[in-house]
């Protein structure tokens, strides 16, 4: 050591006793106890040093991980904020849904044209019934998805993409959605759910039925 370590010779260092600390498989430091005289060390002293020299290598990977934590709990946050902005700005309608039909995720759009709650937040846990009966507790029309098939059921069973026109009244106005559904997987290769996504079609469908009527009456 009084070749590599300058403090042997500054502090006259006779008897040196460490352990390396490491942290992530790698040497980051050491825990000794030295002395300015010649000192022979037990199998004890060893033993003592080794083990403290141990739990401050556990408790540095501990921070390591803490601090990685906190970064990706942090990029995740970004990210989901990211995600959400994404989904809210877009004028489609978006969601998920769990096997017993309960929102996982809702996009504002959703929230504003068909389930009329007022944050997306609120959709999670719920079913698109839940929400038609409160509209008609409230005083609504509300008839949407009466006349159709059930695509979340269809889609289930098929376990493949579907399109589908949905269509029906919505606080007494009617509203026609262009919807694509399709399986939602899980990490491990099961069905979880479904995802869709619906445009507002409504506007679209009246002028080809106004167009229609208009043909009809000059045959």
């Amino acid at each position: 050591y009084a070749q590599s370590d300058p403090a042997v010779r500054q502090f006259g260092i006779q008897a040196y006793l460490g352990f390396p600390v490491m942290c992530n498989k790698k040497t980051v430091g050491s825990l000794a106890v030295v002395y300015n005289e010649v000192q022979s060390f037990s199998e004890t002293d060893r033993h003592l040093i080794a083990t403290l020299a141990k739990a401050l290598s556990l408790e540095e990977d501990r921070l390591r991980m803490d601090t990685a934590l906190k970064r990706s709990r942090k990029e995740y946050q970004e990210l989901y904020k990211l995600v959400r902005l994404l989904a809210d700005n877009v004028p489609d309608l978006l969601w998920a849904k769990d096997l017993k039909d309960r929102f996982l995720f809702a996009n504002q759009a959703m929230c504003d044209k068909l389930i009329k709650c007022q944050h997306p937040d609120a959709a999670i846990g719920k079913t698109d019934l839940y929400f038609a009966q409160q509209e008609r507790d409230a005083g609504h029309r509300h008839t949407f998805g009466e006349i159709c098939v059930n695509s979340d059921e269809i889609i289930k069973k098929r376990k493949a993409p579907g399109r589908f026109i949905e269509e029906g009244l919505v606080r007494n106005k009617q509203l026609v959605l262009d919807v694509h559904k399709a399986p939602f997987w899980g990490p491990k290769g099961t069905l979880i759910g479904t995802v869709g996504c619906g445009r507002d079609v409504t506007k679209e469908i009246q002028t080809e039925k106004a167009l229609e009527r208009s043909q009809e009456r000059y045959k």
